[in-house]
């Protein structure tokens, strides 16, 4: 009778032990970490860039769902989708989608809303460095 109860406690023990481990948090390092930056020249929190508003008529052109664009990035660039969204840059709709790769790399992939293609899939060369280090900077460390 011993015994049993000795083994039981053994059990909950392991078992507890072994919850309490897979709970824990991923450790961060390099590998798997994307760390996004975003600027912002005014106070009222959204990101600067240069989109073209999207129109009612715009939107009805629109043949790929976000769901489907998600689809297309992550075959282009397996990861994690940071961020997406429907924007009309330089004319052409589509949808553009950060996606961190499983080396910690942030990719920025454009998929043409209207055809599924892909339009570029690159590194994020962080462009927004070229804003005046006045301004003030958010970064989010994504793990």
């Amino acid at each position: 009778m011993k015994t049993l109860k000795a083994a039981l406690w053994l059990l909950v023990l392991a078992l507890g032990l072994g919850a309490a481990i897979i709970s824990l948090p991923q450790r961060a390092d390099a590998r798997n970490t994307c760390q996004v930056e975003a600027y912002d020249d005014d106070d009222d929190g959204e990101d600067q860039d240069d989109d073209e508003e999207l129109s009612a008529e715009d939107k009805k052109k629109v043949k790929i769902t976000l769901e489907q664009a998600k689809a297309i990035a992550l075959k282009r660039v397996p990861g994690t989708i940071l961020d997406a969204e429907l924007e009309k840059e330089h004319g052409r709709i589509q949808y553009a989608i950060d996606v961190c790769d499983a080396k910690g790399i942030l990719w920025d992939v454009e998929i043409d809303a209207v055809t599924g293609d892909v339009l570029q899939a690159v590194e994020d060369d962080d462009d927004t460095t070229a804003f005046a280090p006045s301004r003030r900077r958010e970064t989010w460390l994504i793990t």
